[in-house]
């Protein structure tokens, strides 16, 4: 790692990531613009409808803005948010995008399921994405940071090569990837695009490290 360099003499690297997120059916963002809270057990239509806001008009702002900047992103989305807006997933590999796994639904956690459990959310949020876009993602973070010390191993196995995920540094575990790289655990997000932007190989390609900026 000591001798990596960002492309073309870059002193520094800055990350761009759009969230693309959606509940699931019937539920909603629970923090809302409003002064009075619904009964308890209420359907917030109101907050169903602003949670769309994102799928149906603000990531197509973004985009534009984006393309405006000649920027690239990582556009991180629920599979959900896939399975509702596909076309936007489309534009924005079309534009020059990246697209990056966030679990399935905002109100779904790694963190609340079981290891077998968690496999299988992350291998059907991959699905969705190759069948609505053909191409799958090839990098995670996960919904509200809700990741486990196993989540790592289990994105491994699905052919994920890095993550933005913050767990903990002291994880020892090393594993092998699909195609017989070692792939490492680590916690933040700095390093993230150190194999993506640097051309940094092996270890680097799914490693996060503590960074300050």
């Amino acid at each position: 790692m000591a001798g990596a360099m960002w492309p073309r003499g870059k002193r520094i690297a800055i990350l761009v990531s759009v969230l693309l997120e959606n509940w699931s059916e019937g539920r909603s963002p629970t923090y809302f613009p409003r002064t009075t809270p619904l009964k308890p057990g209420a359907i917030d239509h109101g907050g169903v409808e602003w949670s769309h806001y994102g799928g149906r008009e603000g990531v197509w702002r973004l985009l534009r803005v984006l393309d405006r900047a000649h920027v690239r992103a990582t556009v991180f989305a629920n599979g959900r948010s896939v399975e509702l807006y596909p076309e936007a997933a489309r534009a924005a590999l079309a534009a020059g995008h990246d697209l990056g796994g966030h679990s399935y639904a905002q109100d779904q956690y790694l963190s609340d399921l079981a290891p077998d459990a968690q496999q299988a959310l992350i291998r059907r949020m991959l699905d969705i994405f190759e069948g609505a876009t053909g191409k799958r993602p090839t990098g995670w973070v996960s919904n509200v940071y809700s990741a486990t010390p196993e989540t790592p191993g289990l994105l491994v196995r699905e052919g994920v090569r890095w993550y933005a995920d913050a767990l903990d540094c002291s994880l020892p575990r090393l594993e092998k990837t699909p195609a017989g790289e070692i792939a490492a655990p680590g916690p933040m997000m700095a390093a993230t695009f150190l194999a993506k932007c640097a051309g940094v190989s092996g270890v680097a390609d799914f490693i996060s490290f503590k960074c300050a900026w």
